[in-house]
């Protein structure tokens, strides 16, 4: 027994001894080519052809333990570097160099389909932003950080309020019946404006802008008046975990309003009238005068017969605005990410206008041997609350009161209309449009937006000159709301001339979902001083609207907002689109001693829609 037992243990001994000849420790240090660049942290280093690996530490070192003998390659790999295979050769201290892939952040620019190109190649006209550009004045809005930026390049703002419409016009207006605006691509998946839009301004890293048709050909008929081509933050490589706030405020009001005459006051062809609404009076005189109804009591409201200064202006308030963005970024072994969370508040210059929104985006990438994964995804949710557009008993904008009012009254006197008689209803002094500060409180536009904008992606690097990328994204968009306005009767002795307000409720809701996929193989081919790189792919969109909108008038019961609440049979309004697009394209461009470039770009699509 004491024989088999030692036996045993000899046998074991062996095989340890056998096992720790065949296995070795390799250490080394991996240091970037640009010193600027700082330790390399983070680089997956692993034995080629097995799952043997490990990242450098801090200072940019690493160890292998448990290397096998007959192994004889180690693979450097790092976001942004270009991946490394060296020899071991029998050492036991491998050190490695990384040079970076980029090309050189002047020279590239991000084309269709978010593939760079150096710009000699480009044949055609672009304009690239950088996000120090884009956040100079601290814009609240993504598409007004462009304003200015780009030659040819219009940012039509079609409503200043605290939630305005923006259009995007490359080139000029081209089309009366056809749309004018770019197409809007963000991190490579066909998007909208209002998705650029939606996105918190200090998300995005740059922004390259297509100009014509030519430039964005890839894209189809939608990209017919250029592209502007987004791409958000990432994790750099080589970054350490960080954490940063970036806060912004501003604040905003009217500048000037029309100019109008000041020598006459209220009246009509002349004549003094204390009700009217226009400046056809006569001459200003500095008396004291009647303005408005004598009431029951044989009072009245008296006012001097003289210009009031900015009576107009006076009337909106100072906006506010602030911005707050919390953002986290770093990158790893192979990895990187980029998170960050947006609020922002808006109150308007128009009284009790306000917004508020909240953004949230999280984009992180992973690559592992020679593909790379990566997701880009935000959430963006807001709410609304404005003054309605259908006013008083003439269904005005409120801008039409306030023109309305003759430039010897002092507008701004009559915000307290619940509390003081003279800024009332029936007590205001004009007998043909209503006091706007009342018009604010009897009708509101309410609403409620969300939006998900996200892509996947898989970029294969097959061999050295052979690239397969797979993207699929998503750009969903819903929301409800309420437009309402509250009746009012009319004394007829003070107001004979106004027709009672009638109530109505206008109800809301919108659902709308864009998915799009891009499948490409992309070449770079060379021969002595002449080079090809092509582009094959085919891609599918796919577009679903449906929205409705239940209308009723003349509410039961005051202030309660359901659409039970109105007589008579509600209005229904239904609405709904279906589009589907499938698309091959190609790109070849030919180029000789890096200088001369021939380009050729093809599409086709077929499209069907259902409206």
């Amino acid at each position: 027994m004491k024989k088999l037992l030692l036996l045993f243990v000899l046998f074991v001994g062996v095989g340890v001894l056998s096992l720790s000849a065949q296995t070795r420790v390799i250490t080394g240090t991996v240091t970037p080519a640009d010193e600027s660049a700082g330790e390399m942290i983070g680089v997956s280093v692993y034995v080629k052809g097995t799952t043997i690996g490990t990242i450098t530490d801090i200072n940019g070192d690493y160890s292998l333990p448990n290397v096998p003998n007959d192994a004889t390659t180690l693979v450097f790999s790092f976001i942004g570097m270009k991946t490394q295979e060296v020899e071991i050769g029998g050492r036991s201290v491998v050190n490695c160099v990384l040079e970076s892939e980029a090309i050189g952040l002047e020279e590239v620019v991000v084309s269709a389909f978010g593939i760079q190109r150096e710009k000699r190649e480009i044949t055609y006209q672009t304009q690239k932003i950088g996000s120090d550009d884009l956040a100079v004045a601290q814009p609240t809005r993504a598409t007004s950080a462009l304003a200015g930026k780009v030659a040819g390049l219009q940012i039509n703002v079609q409503d200043h309020g605290v939630n305005p419409n923006t259009q995007i016009v490359l080139r000029g207006f081209r089309s009366i019946t056809s749309g004018n605006q770019a197409l809007v691509v963000i991190d490579g998946a066909i998007s909208s404006i209002a998705a650029f839009d939606d996105l918190n301004p200090n998300d995005i890293a740059d922004v390259n802008v297509l100009k014509g048709a030519t430039a964005a050909a890839l894209y189809g008929s939608k990209a017919g008046n250029g592209a502007i081509i987004v791409s958000t933050k990432r994790g750099e490589a080589g970054q350490k975990f960080t954490i940063g706030v970036n806060s912004s405020y501003m604040s905003e009001k009217v500048a000037y309003m029309p100019k109008f005459q000041s020598e006459y006051g209220v009246g009509w062809e002349g004549q003094y009238i204390p009700y009217e609404n226009c400046n056809w009076g006569p001459r200003f005189d500095g008396l004291i005068r009647q303005i408005g109804p004598t009431f029951e009591d044989g009072t009245y409201q008296e006012v001097p017969y003289a210009p009031v200064a900015n009576n107009l202006r006076d009337f909106y308030d100072v906006g506010h605005n602030l911005s707050n963005t919390v953002y986290m970024s770093g990158s790893g072994q192979g990895s990187s990410f980029y998170l960050s969370i947006g609020q922002q508040g808006n109150k308007g210059i128009v009284p009790k206008d306000v917004y508020s929104r909240n953004t949230f985006r999280v984009n992180a990438t992973k690559k592992i041997g020679d593909v790379e994964l990566a997701v880009n995804s935000s959430f963006f949710t807001d709410k609304t609350d404005v003054v309605g557009d259908a006013l008083g008993t003439q269904d005005r904008p409120l801008y039409w009161f306030i023109l309305n009012t003759p430039n010897n009254i002092p507008l701004s006197n009559y915000r307290d209309w619940e509390n003081d008689l003279y800024s009332s209803p029936n007590g205001y002094y004009n007998a043909y449009y209503e006091n706007p500060y009342v018009m604010i409180d009897q009708a509101r536009n309410q609403d409620r937006t969300s939006r998900l904008n996200a892509n996947v992606s898989l970029s294969w690097d097959i061999s050295d000159w052979l690239n397969f990328t797979g993207r699929a994204s998503v750009n969903n968009v819903w929301g409800d709301g309420e437009n309402w306005r509250e009746a009012f009767e009319y004394d007829p002795v003070l107001k004979s001339s106004m027709s009672d307000i009638t109530s109505f409720l206008d109800t809301f809701e919108f659902q709308q979902s864009a998915y799009t996929t891009d499948f490409m193989l992309t070449g770079n081919f060379s021969y002595g001083d002449f080079t090809l790189k092509s582009i094959l792919g085919t891609s599918t969109y796919s577009f679903d609207l449906r929205q409705t909108t239940i209308s009723v008038n003349n509410l039961s019961i005051p202030d309660f907002w359901d659409i039970s609440n109105g007589t008579g049979t509600p209005t229904i309004t239904p609405d709904a689109r279906t589009e589907r697009n499938l698309g091959v394209f190609g790109d070849f461009t030919f180029g000789y001693n890096n200088y001369l470039f021939l380009t050729f770009t093809g599409r086709n699509d077929w499209t069907s829609t259902l409206a």
